[in-house]
């Protein structure tokens, strides 16, 4: 299988993140991908787990006809493809990533589980899953975490146990200040050393987006900790793997 992720800088609003997600599905379908993925919360950016009331603007459910639009898309293109979003579901929001897969419908939608991502609310409106499960995609069998999911050592044993081909990792790092190269592959050894935990090849796909520096980058990592091949920090771009 032929995997492509995507990073786009991130737009102001959902509609044109959508047309550059579609931009890249078509492009990577032209490549020869069987698999297009990108970042987590890319309909929004990551702009969300703060504020109740600006999150309700942004969050969607899974039905929602910008989601359906997207499958429709992926079903013309005859491509899988991961999305990440806020979650409109059980009276709060999940930080959710979908599979759609090339017939049209959505196989998975996986809730972060880690609750790193959000203040603290007394109303309890930031929610979190419960479990990772597996799923096979075009014969390939793969796993989802979400960014902080892969330091939690219950979440890594867990995909440890499942013996998948893949896991991926839609993440929305940022630092304090601009990100250099430098900066981003010290960090990526602590990543490394939470993808051995895991026993699975890992795929790391971070966000770009000039708010709150997001710098970007994709990674993949082997089960054992050897970088294959990246996508440099702070670019716009596509990375393809082989798997």
């Amino acid at each position: 299988m032929k995997i492509a992720s995507v990073v786009k800088r991130i737009k102001p609003t959902i509609n044109e993140n959508i047309e550059d997600i579609k931009q890249g599905m078509k492009e990577a379908k032209n490549n020869g991908a069987d698999l297009v993925l990108f970042s987590e919360c890319s309909l929004s950016g990551f702009i969300v787990g703060e504020n109740v009331l600006m999150d309700r603007k942004v969050a969607m459910k899974a039905t929602d006809k910008r989601i359906y639009d997207l499958c429709a898309y992926a079903k013309e293109l005859q491509i899988n493809v991961g999305i990440g979003f806020l979650e409109d579901k059980d009276g709060g929001f999940y930080d959710s990533y979908a599979i759609i897969l090339k017939d049209g419908t959505i196989k998975e939608i996986y809730q972060r589980c880690s609750d790193t991502w959000h203040i603290k609310d007394k109303g309890g409106m930031y929610l979190e899953g419960e479990a990772v499960r597996s799923l096979v995609v075009d014969g390939l069998c793969i796993t989802i975490l979400i960014c902080g999911d892969l330091f939690d050592d219950v979440l890594c044993a867990m995909i440890s146990a499942l013996e998948t081909d893949l896991c991926i990792v839609p993440m929305a790092r940022c630092f304090d200040k601009p990100a250099t190269e430098k900066m981003w592959l010290e960090e990526e050894k602590e990543y490394i050393e939470r993808v051995k935990l895991t026993e699975t090849n890992v795929l790391l796909v971070n966000q770009l987006m000039d708010k709150e520096n997001y710098f970007g980058g994709v990674s993949a990592i082997t089960y054992n900790g050897t970088v294959e091949s990246r996508l440099p920090i702070n670019t716009e771009g596509i990375h393809y793997l082989d798997i």
